[in-house]
């Protein structure tokens, strides 16, 4: 469920929630801590989901992408998912080949686990946790657009 821009008291949040509300709400009452809960199982369900997907079976899959069959571009995010699973093989220079930003993706998905983890045990590290996510959000943002632009122009 994509839930973009909730208002959660005087932050503006962006998140993209796998696990539904209904779900979420049995684990806690707190919004706050909802919110981390989500993140964290949503976070460790997709690369758990990763690990039985391999870089032949995503070979296999012609590349499909709408925004280049749209209006004959590729995306910023076209090749992130070969480049996330080529790091599951160790093969860092192939990863950064299909996209460097599935580099940074895989760092910050990775960097949610024990971030959500400290701010579910103690609540009051949940102010810098989120000001950490939204920095790698916006860095994330920059980068995909950078090698966006790179790749269109040069």
């Amino acid at each position: 469920m994509y839930q973009p821009f909730a208002k959660k008291g005087k932050h503006e949040e962006m998140e993209i929630s796998i696990i539904p509300r209904f779900l979420i709400r049995r684990i806690s009452d707190n919004d706050i801590q909802q919110i981390n809960w989500n993140i964290l199982i949503s976070t460790i369900l997709i690369l758990f989901s990763l690990i039985f997907i391999n870089l032949s079976m995503m070979n296999a899959i012609p590349h499909f992408c709408l925004v280049e069959r749209l209006i004959g571009i590729p995306c910023p995010v076209c090749g992130v998912s070969r480049s996330v699973l080529s790091l599951y093989d160790f093969k860092i220079m192939d990863s950064l080949k299909y996209n460097p930003n599935g580099l940074l993706i895989a760092i910050a998905f990775l960097t949610q686990i024990p971030l959500r983890m400290i701010a579910l045990f103690d609540g009051k590290y949940y102010p810098m946790i989120e000001k950490i996510s939204r920095s790698m959000t916006r860095l994330l943002l920059v980068t995909l657009l950078t090698y966006w632009f790179y790749k269109l122009f040069i």
